[in-house]
């Protein structure tokens, strides 16, 4: 077959993951080096199923290459049947203090999820009827996802992240109302609390029953006073930004005002609270601080992917103009020859000027999102120039390079690579094809694997 580049290189990332990498159970390991093919971290990388089985998948579904196609569905088979549940959930949800860790629970649900839309295998759909049960098991009548199975903690509760955009690929896929109106259930009780009514955003931790519900938002008293930081802080990056791509698709399949006005709101208060200098924080909405996880760009990334699936669905000229700004910005400070550091704005510490491999795919799908949006050859050049890049500096190999110096190129920390931002690399490599191919990113397959969650 008469590939194009990019999908070669795709091709030669689903080689490498199934030959060199998979074992015989068809699990990945968490961590690898590049240079050597060692093995650093041999645990399956199961909590990670959402970063790689749609990449795989959709590979082979590009190429006409059954044999990726078929690796995906057997790593998530094998997944379910040595790591699901009687509950319907995955093992590694309970710790030692009967927290739920829906965090890495819905990484594995998005990752089934994805495949199932792309595939639409039954035995895929069982996996995930399954799953639905567990999520309703420990969901409170309000709609509330209890954050532990004992204790106080069962009440306070986190936003339901990526579940809702899953359930509405299930809805999709399937045309069965059970699942959206799960969705919808799990997204109500949060768009409808005091506290997003009054700040417009969604608190790390949360809970409406009444003996605790004063600690929610309350702002004087020497006593609560000390709790501000705890129960003001909105983490703009996953519980805000991958919730809001759930509360999208709700309306995009719903057309209910609801959903449109909390969009409004949102932005809105991101923008008053979270944007500063056109970089996104995660935000305390008593304290005003904003803060940049350990990768100041992460945040950014997350809110801008948002606008830009917001304005391909519904054009808006102010979100339009929030997003070029930003990405102007960043194409400003891309690197002589090709790469962008983890943190442009910030030269006094190394670990902000260094490279980082999977910031490069992430904002390269960004970029070529804004290419379609406004039309401006420089996103699309400015990709081009970055793909390139990682294929001629980074490239090793058992892999690529996670970190590096963005100036040159060069591996000046180690050799050492997450599994996961191997094969999620693809996803940009798929997508620069298909935009050059003059195909839309915005519909079907390729927006499915589009985003970051």
């Amino acid at each position: 077959m008469n590939y194009s580049k990019y999908l070669k290189e795709a091709i030669s990332i689903q080689e490498l993951i199934i030959n060199k990498f998979t074992d015989e159970n068809n699990h990945l390991p968490i961590r690898i080096d590049s240079e050597t093919g060692e093995t650093i971290d041999d645990r399956s990388m199961v909590n990670d199923l959402g970063d790689f089985v749609q990449y795989s998948y959709l590979t082979g579904k590009l190429t006409n290459i059954e044999e990726y196609m078929q690796f995906a569905l057997d790593s998530s088979f094998s997944a379910a049947s040595s790591h699901q549940l009687s509950t319907g959930l995955f093992k590694g949800v309970y710790t030692n203090n009967n927290q739920l860790e829906w965090y890495n629970l819905e990484d594995t649900f998005y990752g089934f999820t994805s495949l199932y839309y792309l595939s639409g295998n039954g035995d895929i759909l069982e996996i995930l009827v399954r799953f639905k049960v567990g999520i309703e098991m420990h969901m409170h009548s309000s709609g509330f996802l209890h954050g532990a199975t004992l204790g106080l903690n069962k009440y306070i509760a986190r936003t339901p992240i990526t579940f809702v955009e899953g359930l509405a690929h299930m809805n999709l896929r399937s045309g069965q109302v059970e699942y959206l109106d799960l969705a919808k259930k799990l997204a109500r009780p949060w768009i409808k609390s005091e506290f997003f009514q009054r700040f417009g955003l969604f608190p790390e931790r949360y809970s409406e029953i009444q003996m605790i519900g004063n600690l929610n938002y309350v702002t004087r008293g020497k006593i609560f006073g000390r709790l501000k930081g705890l129960t003001g802080s909105c983490s703009i990056l996953k519980g805000n930004s991958n919730f809001m791509q759930g509360i999208l698709e709700l309306w995009k399949l719903t057309n209910e005002k609801i959903y449109l006005t909390s969009i409004s709101k949102w932005i809105g208060s991101v923008e008053t609270l979270a944007n500063q200098n056109d970089r996104y924080g995660n935000v305390n909405v008593f304290t005003k601080e904003c803060s940049y996880f350990r990768k100041p760009m992460f945040q950014t990334i997350h809110v801008l992917g948002f606008y830009a699936d917001l304005c391909a669905i519904a054009p808006n000229s102010s979100v339009k103009h929030l997003l070029d700004k930003s990405l102007n910005r960043i194409v400003q400070n891309q690197t002589d020859i090709g790469f962008f550091r983890v943190e442009p704005e910030i030269t006094s510490s190394e670990k902000y000027r260094m490279g980082w491999l999977d910031q490069q795919t992430d904002i390269s799908v960004i970029l070529l999102k804004g290419y379609i949006i406004s039309g401006k050859e420089k996103y699309l050049k400015s990709v081009i120039k970055c793909i390139d890049a990682i294929i001629f500096y980074l490239k090793r190999p058992f892999g690529f390079l996670e970190y590096f110096d963005p100036e040159t190129g060069e591996n000046t920390f180690h050799s050492k690579l997450y599994t996961k931002f191997l094969t999620l690399l693809p996803k940009a490599f798929i997508l620069l094809d298909a935009v050059q191919k003059k195909q839309n990113i915005f519909h079907g397959d390729l927006f499915l694997i589009s985003g970051d969650r």
